[in-house]
């Protein structure tokens, strides 16, 4: 038997049903709820028929689907103590319902729960936009159960809920730095529960103990996270949403390196093709490996000017075949695999195309090229390894008997 652990729903009931279907199948002996059912948007209020309320009592309906009974406290951002007393009321489903704030409930044969919700303070709150108590009331809650209720005092194994997380090691902290609540932490101490489960802040997770009890931050649902706890031996199991994977819808901006080989100008045609459909700024780069300039003047200004030339005219002719889309063109000087990582980070990518392999002496690099790009650059590269399909990119490529200046 498991118990399925929850904290922080967020009113984003699409993840509960989400949840319930993948636990539907398991043999459940209870849902332990730790709060914060309704976004810290929508609390705050109290009258009847407000959208807080139909959250709380729709989340409350899908989990009694389960059948399992259903141990709960109320969270900072809930409806109030007498709201949630009223909806667990009125609900007629298949559950077993219990509200254990400051009281106890039995599960199964052994174990007794009871919980202590809300946000806890130090000083007497002065607001009533969330439910939270001095810290005091929390210790005097528990030491009343333990001098006046029997099932407490006598139950061979106690479970506590709580809304927010002890002093602990690292199950309550957030950014390096500790966001429990010591009293907790004494009273985990003086009345020894087996478990604890607590919430804590946004991206903590984990389980640790504190003088022998286990201590279980589930994370929050609202992320995906939750934790199924096996009744018998105590055993935690962390779990995260089966979520669909989002795929970019499209692109904002594609930049392209082309150097005239046939596996460029696929890359030209894949890229265009992109830009046409997602409506992405188009970037061609084309950039000439470095030229030494031992060898003096004139040589070195006129190979400069020469493979400015050639790479202006490559970026035109490519330019000419896609005259629908606004490009621009960046002829630079290389090397060619550090040029083209700069472009697609000034032009902020969000993909990078190029051929597999250039052209002439280059081919025998075994696309060093490419393979520098895709260990330096931080955008998705996508590497073309075959020649283009449109007629005319084929005649270009083929018609190239000697390279580019590179």
């Amino acid at each position: 038997m498991y118990a399925l652990v929850i904290n922080m729903i967020a009113g984003q009931l699409d993840r509960l049903e989400t949840l319930i279907e993948e636990v539907r199948d398991m043999k459940l002996g209870a849902v332990l709820l730790l709060g914060n059912v309704i976004a810290p948007q929508q609390s705050g209020v109290s009258s009847a028929e407000t959208p807080a309320e139909e959250t709380y009592h729709a989340a409350i309906e899908r989990l009694g689907s389960l059948g399992a009974p259903i141990y709960l406290i109320p969270g900072a951002h809930d409806p109030s103590l007498a709201t949630i007393n009223r909806l667990v009321k009125t609900y007629g489903g298949p559950a077993h319902i219990h509200l254990v704030h400051r009281t106890t409930a039995v599960l199964g044969t052994t174990d007794v729960v009871a919980g202590f919700g809300g946000k806890l303070t130090q000083e007497q709150p002065t607001t009533d936009e969330s439910i939270h108590f001095p810290a005091w009331e929390a210790r005097v809650a528990f030491e009343h159960l333990h001098a006046y209720n029997d099932v407490f005092r006598s139950a061979p194994r106690r479970i506590f809920l709580f809304a927010v997380p002890p002093q602990s090691t690292h199950t309550d902290r957030q950014a390096s730095e500790d966001q429990g609540v010591g009293l907790l932490t004494s009273l985990i101490r003086a009345y020894q529960p087996a478990l604890v489960c607590c919430g804590g802040p946004a991206g903590t997770r984990g389980v640790e103990m504190i003088d022998g009890t286990q201590v279980v931050n589930p994370g929050w649902l609202a992320d995906g996270a939750y934790a199924l706890i096996d009744l018998q031996n105590l055993t935690v199991h962390f779990k995260r949403l089966v979520t669909p994977i989002t795929v970019q819808s499209s692109f904002r901006s594609i930049v392209v390196a082309l150097d005239g080989s046939a596996e460029s100008w696929r890359a030209f045609e894949l890229a265009a093709g992109l830009a046409t459909r997602t409506g992405a700024k188009l970037t061609l780069v084309y950039a000439w490996e470095p030229i030494s300039a031992a060898r003096g003047q004139p040589f070195f200004d006129n190979a400069v000017a020469q493979r400015i030339e050639s790479g202006e005219r490559l970026l035109a002719t490519a330019s000419r075949y896609v005259p629908d889309l606004a490009i621009e063109h960046e002829v630079l000087e290389g090397p060619a695999a550090a040029a083209i990582v700069r472009v697609a980070e000034a032009h902020h990518a969000d993909l990078l195309v190029m051929g597999a392999r250039g052209i002439g002496p280059l081919r025998s690099a075994l696309g060093s090229v490419s393979q520098r790009v895709i260990h330096d650059t931080a955008c998705p590269v996508l590497i073309a390894r075959e020649p283009p399909q449109n007629a005319a990119l084929l005649e270009l490529s083929a018609a190239s008997q000697e390279r580019l200046p590179g």
